[in-house]
């Protein structure tokens, strides 16, 4: 039995994350945009002047630059988000070009290899993004936007003209700008390729390959970011620790296999009974984690005592399953990752301790009540069990 992630949004979430995320485009796109003040400062350096409406189109570009990295920033992750800067990232390639046209040359608008190449940059710098959609909106965008340049370009102007072409570029052939549109689409192409074998590639290293869900090396991931995340909106962040009661003698007596069987019924409980907004990871071995944004260490334990409830009611081999969990919050157990982890791990010793099969936490009493067995064991069997 093999269950993928429940949250598909937690998903994108992950594979964004993992392979540089919208805060790393917006670093780049802010790099680029830097760039494009060499040209005006190489015009008031060889000429002694510069073109100020070409310098007001640029400034307006870095500003645009500026907001997408701050909204990168300081934001909550939206899908919506990196269709609208992946849109914007070709606009304003095509906004550079049309500002050559306007208030240089029109044939470097139409002719330039180099700010044509920033339309292979902005395709291939959607790969950062973990949807193919994305890659292929860029692309057609791209494409058709270099066309209506090009296309304006030779209707309005004569590019053959001895004017322009004594700018040092080439002449203006149409049998050009069709290899250049052919090129912008096998890069493209290749693009999604690309994004399809790192989100393959993302999904196998942040899964648990037994359960399904996600990993540890997600888990520390995700921790630094959601506990970042509760500091700037001050809500609260609880993290549980799930431990199966008797695990090992689980797997001694009734073996490996069966054991497994135990932990992905345990982890399908789990995910049945927890709210979409939490994320469960295998923390390691018999351990799950739970991650609860916005959630109090009261409304964490509610929700948690139900799937308690549930897991105890399960028979197998006439042994009632049980689980002992520990509950840290954020700020009011610790203030960062490592020490929300330590909290959480201390309160499941104590409700190991406890008598099993409870929860505990900071605001929880700390002597587990005895929830009634549906079935006692007995001989060797219940010598592991309390060896565990």
């Amino acid at each position: 039995m093999h269950m993928k992630p429940k949250n598909t949004r937690t998903e994108n979430h992950m594979l964004a994350f993992a392979i540089g995320g919208e805060q790393t485009v917006a670093r780049i796109r802010l790099a680029l945009v830097a760039g494009l003040f060499a040209w005006p400062a190489f015009q008031l350096v060889l000429y002694r002047t510069i073109n100020p409406d070409l310098l007001i189109g640029f400034s307006a570009v870095g500003v645009v630059a500026i907001v997408f990295y701050l909204l990168a920033r300081h934001s909550r992750f939206h899908p919506w988000l990196s269709y609208v800067t992946s849109a914007s990232d070709v606009t304003l390639v095509s906004a550079v070009l049309v500002a050559f046209m306007r208030f240089s040359n029109p044939l470097v608008a139409a002719n330039s290899r180099v700010l044509w190449a920033l339309y292979l940059l902005a395709i291939g710098i959607s790969a950062l993004r973990p949807r193919r959609g994305i890659v292929i909106m860029v692309t057609l965008i791209a494409i058709g936007e270099y066309f209506a340049i090009a296309l304006y370009a030779d209707l309005r102007w004569n590019l053959a003209d001895s004017t322009f072409v004594a700018a040092g570029y080439n002449y203006f052939d149409w049998f050009s700008q069709a290899g250049r549109i052919i090129l912008m689409g096998a890069t493209g192409i290749l693009t999604t390729v690309l994004v399809k074998r790192i989100s393959y590639i993302s999904r196998l290293a942040g899964t648990d390959s037994l359960t399904g869900i996600f990993n540890r090396t997600y888990f520390n991931l995700h921790l630094a970011e959601e506990i970042q995340r509760a500091r700037r909106y001050r809500h609260p962040l609880s993290l549980a620790i799930v431990d199966i009661d008797n695990f090992k003698a689980i797997n001694d007596t009734f073996g490996h296999d069966f054991g497994d069987k135990v932990l992905i019924l345990i982890t399908l409980r789990l995910k049945r009974g927890l709210r979409a907004s939490d994320i469960l990871f295998r923390h390691g071995g018999d351990e799950l984690a739970v991650m609860m944004p916005e959630t109090s260490a009261h409304a964490a334990h509610q929700v948690l005592t139900r799937i308690v409830e549930t897991v105890h009611a399960i028979h197998l081999k006439d042994h009632s399953l049980s689980i002992s969990i520990g509950i840290a919050t954020w700020p009011a157990d610790a203030r960062n990752g490592s020490a929300l982890i330590q909290v959480a791990d201390d309160h499941l010793y104590t409700a190991k301790r406890g008598g099993r099969n409870c929860i505990v936490g900071s605001t929880v009493a700390r002597g587990c009540p005895t929830m009634k067995s549906h079935s006692r064991p007995t001989g060797s069997l219940r010598r592991r069990m309390l060896d565990r």
